[in-house]
């Protein structure tokens, strides 16, 4: 339904236009002709429609409905559309609305400070229908790509944010880890270490035979000792003295 920030006065606008909800266009103009004109040129063109009569009414009328878009007579009595523009663009919650200067003030300055302070573009009046809808779909087409990729932006920032938990977690994890094998790897190859400095005492060792004292044991069956070959050992210490250095190597990059 349309909709015009003034429902007391003579001038109103009809309220009973139909057009998609889906894009929002507040127009806002002191001339109620001018309104007339751009409801009867937007309206078959899928906009929902709001209108205002001055600046004040533009930013109450914002407070209730944020427009896709804003269409912005320059020069109105009271507060014009430069102050008004600056108020939009001051405010967090619409600083991101497109506004688009409607003026039949030509001249490169005006044009400048009315982009110096925000505003996307400027039509010149007297307003033609065409470049209206031309212009209103060109910058409600880049701000809404602008919508998407600051989308993008921010969820890529959180994917980025949630791996940065994640590999701290594996991190700690891993070092946990590491020093809970560090210490029960260290122990073994100090037993292995020291099982074949025994077998080194005894002249009588060879590689194929076992690493013990069997005679230790020979009154008492049931404590014989497990009978381990040297190079069994040998393979177990080479193996331990790996898993060392890759633990340490962990420890070392994490």
């Amino acid at each position: 339904m349309m909709t015009s920030a003034n429902s007391n006065s003579d001038r109103h606008l009809p309220s009973s236009l139909d057009s998609s909800p889906d894009r929002i266009v507040l127009l806002v103009d002191d001339s109620p002709v001018n309104l007339r004109m751009l409801f009867d040129a937007l309206s078959d063109d899928g906009f929902r429609l709001l209108a205002a009569e001055s600046g004040e009414e533009a930013l109450e009328q914002v407070q209730y409905c944020k427009p896709d878009i804003i269409l912005l007579d320059v020069m109105m009595p009271g507060l014009d559309g430069f102050e008004t523009c600056r108020r939009l663009k001051d405010n967090p919650l619409t600083a991101d609305i497109p506004i688009i200067f409607m003026t039949a003030l030509a001249d490169t300055a005006n044009k400048i400070q009315g982009l110096s302070i925000g505003a996307v573009d400027y039509i010149t009046k007297p307003i033609q229908a065409d470049e209206v809808l031309a212009r209103i779909r060109t910058h409600l087409t880049v701000a809404q790509l602008r919508q998407q990729l600051q989308i993008q932006n921010e969820q890529l920032r959180q994917e980025i944010q949630e791996r940065k938990q994640i590999e701290q977690s594996l991190r700690l994890l891993l070092r946990s880890v590491s020093h809970d094998l560090r210490n029960p790897v260290s122990g073994m190859i100090m037993v292995l270490n020291n099982l074949l400095k025994k077998a080194d005492s005894s002249a009588t060792v060879t590689d194929s035979e076992p690493c013990g004292d069997p005679s230790s044991a020979a009154n008492d069956p049931a404590n014989d000792p497990v009978v381990v070959p040297r190079r069994i050992l040998e393979q177990m210490a080479r193996s331990s003295d790996r898993q060392l250095q890759l633990i340490n190597s962990l420890l070392e990059t994490h």
